[in-house]
């Protein structure tokens, strides 16, 4: 009788997952290929298969392919998509849940070490129309090195150094393997009403890294504030989600790459359901009335450039702060902020002499 319950215990217990993590310490991780861990392979089942699913944090897939050298293994054809897609960063971690089958769940975790927030509504992008004309029948075309080119592009944009965008793993005899054809679907982005909450999966790892430190970004500014504590964090979470409004409005976290660098990327959902589909100038309404102009660039990476520093500087918006931007005009944004520390405290720090 002992024997059987402890069989039947056995049986009740759940499933363990296995998971590895990539840190982006540099450029490198957004090349054409991902290395996947040797150590890691015993966990999947079908090392043989030469496809697998990435399930990112809004629950969409994304097909990759598998290609090898003569020691290591790596996510090669689909993974600069998602890359692409998600608006990956310096400094950003990625964990990989393998779910068995050749599936991996993706978490993706900014530099404050919490999930991001935007990643729960990015869909994969559909491949823009051929301008000319249709293509004749027959086999697919080769694999294309736009992806690449895309990512120097945006790199130079930024100021980024093109010396980080080497690949830092040499794969001279890397296997070639047939592009996975999939039909995407021609259906337009859904765009999630505002109110809805995302639930997400409990993380079980602890992830320790790049906490609030005192730095200067390329172009940005330096924070002056004192490391927040949890309860701050949760308490300007608190107050931006309990903001309602009959106009859209989006909730952003305020991530050290949005306040300490010249730019602010917007969620591409929002932006293609409210904002102009060019290049244009928007409107910022400060909290206390003051209207601001800044540059929109609905690009690969929809963001504010022009502009935004300056109010933000103004602004005093700091890593942890929450500002809710409400569409009140087809060019014109409140913008409404929820402070993790107040703005006197802050200032009162930054003007006392260091030792």
């Amino acid at each position: 009788m002992p024997p059987k319950s402890q069989k039947a215990k056995k049986k009740c217990l759940p499933t363990r997952k296995p998971h590895f993590f990539k840190c982006i310490i540099h450029l490198s991780l957004l090349s054409k290929l991902q290395r996947i861990p040797p150590k890691f392979l015993k966990h999947i089942s079908s090392v043989g298969s030469k496809k697998a699913i990435l399930q990112g944090p809004s629950g969409s897939k994304w097909h990759v392919e598998l290609g090898k050298d003569m020691k290591d293994t790596f996510l090669t054809t689909g993974w600069p998509k998602f890359v692409k897609d998600h608006s990956l960063r310096e400094y950003e971690f990625l964990v990989f849940q393998y779910d068995g089958d050749m599936r991996f769940t993706v978490l993706i975790f900014d530099t404050s070490a919490c999930e991001r927030e935007d990643a729960f509504a990015v869909r994969p992008r559909r491949k823009p129309r051929q301008c000319e004309g249709k293509r004749k029948r027959g086999r697919p075309p080769k694999h294309s090195p736009e992806v690449g080119c895309t990512i120097k592009s945006e790199a130079i944009e930024h100021g980024m150094s093109l010396e980080l965008l080497k690949d830092d793993v040499q794969l001279p005899n890397l296997l070639q393997i047939q592009p996975f054809q999939q039909a995407e679907s021609g259906l337009p982005y859904p765009a999630p009403a505002c109110d809805v909450k995302v639930k997400r999966e409990e993380s079980e790892l602890l992830i320790n890294i790049l906490r609030n430190t005192t730095k200067r970004s390329k172009g940005g500014r330096i924070s002056t504030r004192r490391p927040l504590t949890e309860k701050e964090r949760l308490r300007a979470e608190e107050a931006a989600n309990s903001f309602t409004s009959a106009f859209p409005y989006i909730v952003m976290r305020m991530a050290p790459s949005q306040v300490y660098r010249p730019y602010m990327r917007i969620p591409k959902w929002f932006s293609r359901e409210h904002l102009p589909p060019k290049r244009s100038n928007l409107v910022l309404r400060d909290p206390c009335g003051k209207s601001w102009i800044v540059t929109y660039i609905p690009s690969l990476r929809c963001q504010i450039s022009r502009g935004w520093s300056v109010f933000a500087r103004t602004n005093k918006l700091e890593e942890g702060d929450y500002c809710v931007l409400e569409l009140i005009g087809p060019i014109e944004l409140r913008v409404h902020i929820f402070r993790a520390v107040e703005v006197e405290e802050t200032l009162q720090i930054a003007m006392t002499p260091t030792t």
